[in-house]
């Protein structure tokens, strides 16, 4: 969040590319920590399991966030609210709609699934 706001308020970087960047550093640091932490995968097949959260993930992250960002930041500011705020309470709206299309659920079933009973 802070990543984002510093981009788009500081840098002045348009809010749409800015969440494609910031959204991205938090992909990789989602990655590393599901797998080794969240799901425990001793897969070695890395690859695979990076393709497969990429896919699931990031229309999550860059469709989803970006959609719903571009949409809610001019209503927000049409109510009167600054820009930073605007952005702020967007960016927090689409943080916690995107997970709800269900990409938690696919993340377990498809990119972190059991090996130990199937083959990779």
């Amino acid at each position: 969040m802070a990543y984002f706001l510093g981009l788009t308020i500081f840098l002045n970087i348009p809010k749409e590319f800015a969440n494609f960047i910031s959204t991205f550093v938090a992909f990789l640091f989602s990655f590393f920590a599901n797998k080794k932490y969240t799901f425990k995968s001793t897969s070695q097949n890395l690859k695979k399991q990076f393709l497969l959260f990429a896919a699931v993930t990031l229309f999550g992250l860059w469709v989803i966030q970006t959609i719903i960002i571009a949409i809610i930041t001019p209503i927000f500011i049409n109510f009167g609210l600054n820009k930073s705020l605007a952005l702020l309470i967007s960016k927090l709206a689409a943080t916690v709609v995107s997970p709800s299309f269900g990409i938690t659920r696919y993340t377990h079933r498809i990119v972190f699934k059991d090996t130990k009973n199937s083959s990779d």
